[in-house]
């Protein structure tokens, strides 16, 4: 998938002493801060009781794992300019980004309930105007539902730059999901209690908001009829968790016909970002594109008290014709603390791809092939958990969940974003968790 970076030198030395310092429990200031998932005691659901393996355990079946290594190329460009000269229209780049240091934002996902990030082979370049450029590396933590960010600090060696370029390896263990809905039936709601899971409750930019957060308020007016229709009149929270769930999912499924693929392609036919009009606009129009579907349905779990979390991710299945290196998928999780053993558990709704096998949705009472299940996580990449990231910083024409700070702030620029995905080699000793 797209193109190799050989001899590109990527800064390895540091990526691994990081991982030392993740496996070591070490915390160095400025250099890692652990998201609110890892910083809270929990039961990892790794222990039976002695009725037997607890309710976590039987919820989910991990299957098919696979090692991956996903190569992001993002790059910010000067603005093109366009002439006409004797009636031919010609583009030409401009040296005009101009800057005296900046930072890239760009999501790294830490888990799902279908993968996990690996640090020890976390790699990275960062080069202006086509040189490397040394760069400092941290991580943002403590974010909105566990999301995390890397951070990349770098001066501009000149006055102006005709790009900015960040090369990052992401090392990444995925596998399908095998879901015991009975079992995931004997949860009962529960109030958050931890970080990620209370933010879970918090409006997202691009979902129950696109300009101002104010405009959540609206969104959850305008959603309040339809999750009533949905649900029957009846009051949630006297339906468990799952079936609360699963019955939102069932109204979006029928309420939304899937249009468009929600990405906006660049110049030279890479993605330069997302199309998103918002919850509401979605509800409103009864269509738009899975991403859209995704955010509604993330609007309407957190309204009836569920937190929830979005996962965007590369798709590493065989693409047709088209503008994009790479096929962006996306759904939710929703949050549940087990009974017994106070596991949390994020619990994953496709309901885009359960729409593909009919736009009416399959009874309550049976199982979803995408609801808590999936045969198809094996091989998709998690790459964020937002469509803009939730920290101070610019997209350039649209919204996408990397971001870019320059001081002082460039104005102007194009922004593009390719995928390299590979399978990564298995070291001694280390054999694949099923």
């Amino acid at each position: 998938m797209g193109t190799s970076r050989q001899g590109v030198d990527m800064d390895r030395r540091r990526a691994l002493a990081i991982a030392a310092l993740l496996s070591a429990g070490a915390l160095a200031p400025g250099l890692w801060r652990p998201s609110a998932a890892l910083a809270q005691p929990r039961n990892t659901g790794g222990g039976r009781s002695a009725r037997g393996p607890s309710i976590a355990q039987r919820i989910f079946t991990r299957q098919d794992q696979e090692q991956w290594l996903l190569r992001a190329d993002l790059l910010l460009q000067s603005p093109v300019l366009r002439r006409i000269i004797e009636g031919v229209l010609t583009e030409t780049d401009a040296s005009t980004l101009r800057f005296d240091e900046a930072a890239i934002v760009f999501p790294i996902v830490e888990s799902t309930a279908s993968s996990r990030f690996v640090p020890g082979d976390l790699a990275w370049q960062v080069r202006v105007s086509d040189r490397q450029v040394p760069s400092t590396f941290t991580f943002i933590g403590g974010l909105q539902s566990g999301s995390r960010l890397g951070s990349w600090r770098f001066d501009n060696p000149a006055d102006l730059a005709s790009n900015v370029r960040l090369n990052v390896d992401i090392p990444l263990d995925t596998w399908n999901l095998r879901f015991d809905e009975r079992a995931a039936m004997e949860i009962a709601w529960s109030p958050p209690v931890s970080q990620d899971a209370r933010t879970g409750l918090e409006p997202q930019a691009f979902v129950e908001y696109v300009r101002d957060p104010a405009e959540a308020a609206q969104t959850r007016a305008e959603l309040a009829p339809l999750i009533e229709r949905w649900l029957g009149k009846r009051d949630p929270a006297k339906l468990r968790p799952v079936e609360a769930a699963k019955t939102i999912a069932a109204g979006v499924l029928e309420h939304v016909q899937v249009s468009g693929n929600g990405l906006v392609a660049s110049r030279n036919g890479q993605l330069a970002g997302f199309e998103l009009g918002g919850a509401a606009l979605t509800a409103r129009q009864r269509r738009g594109s899975e991403h859209e579907m995704t955010a509604l349905l993330a609007a309407a779990l957190r309204q009836i008290g569920l937190p929830t979390r979005t996962v965007i991710a590369v798709d590493d299945a065989p693409r047709g014709a088209g503008l994009f290196n790479a096929n962006l998928r996306s759904w939710v999780e929703f949050w549940a603390l087990t009974p017994d053993t106070q596991d949390q558990l994020w619990i994953p709704v496709d309901v885009a791809r359960q729409r593909r096998s009919g736009s009416r949705a399959p009874r309550i009472n049976q199982a979803w092939k995408y609801f808590g299940a999936h045969d198809e996580t094996e091989r998709l990449l998690p790459v964020a958990l937002q469509f803009h990231p939730p920290v101070p910083s610019q997209a350039f024409g649209v919204p996408a969940f990397w971001g870019w700070r320059t001081r002082p702030e460039v104005e102007f620029g194009t922004q593009a974003l390719r995928f390299n995905v590979s399978a990564r080699a298995i070291r001694g000793g280390q054999r694949p968790v099923r």
